[in-house]
């Protein structure tokens, strides 16, 4: 996945880039295991009303994973409160 441009509370910014353990929306519990410990983990996520990468993200987190998290892909401005 290649991202150009991230979203942040204070505005839009460049895509520092570097590695990021990547897994796509519809990910099972051994990809969610090997993120669980990696540095940087982005989720794809492949339409925008598909949802699964919230949950996989809100996962993750209840896993322990404390790292950088981003959502890659098509997402709607209304969905940006959920994705923080």
């Amino acid at each position: 996945m290649s991202n150009k441009v991230i979203v942040r509370d204070s505005g839009f910014a460049a895509d520092e880039g570097g590695a990021w353990h990547e897994i796509g929306a519809d990910a099972g519990p051994e990809a969610l295991d090997a993120a669980r410990g990696a540095a940087r983990v982005r989720i794809g996520m492949g339409h925008f009303a598909d949802g699964r990468g919230f949950t996989l993200a809100r996962r993750l987190r209840r896993m322990g994973f404390a790292g950088p998290l981003r959502l890659a892909g098509h997402v709607l401005a209304d969905q940006y409160a959920m994705a923080r």
